[in-house]
């Protein structure tokens, strides 16, 4: 199985040509948190990685690589 790109939350949601408070509605977050978190996804809880890869139509391991890894791990 090739390895996938890793993709921003941000490049991923242009992809979609989503706006961030369409992301949010669709998540059930507000727009500030769509925006921190696109700019730094390490405090996002877990479940919303799962989330983000749903909604964007791609594997989560070429969104969060890092994390996901530690996951694995425990």
């Amino acid at each position: 199985m090739p390895k996938e790109q890793m993709m921003t939350l941000a490049a991923l949601r242009k992809r979609m040509r989503m706006s961030q408070s369409e992301v949010a509605e669709e998540v059930g977050v507000s727009r500030e948190t769509i925006m921190r978190w696109e700019k730094n996804s390490s405090d996002m809880p877990a479940k919303y990685m799962f989330i983000f890869a749903e909604l964007y139509k791609y594997p989560i391991n070429g969104i969060f690589l890092v994390i996901v890894s530690l996951l694995a791990i425990v």
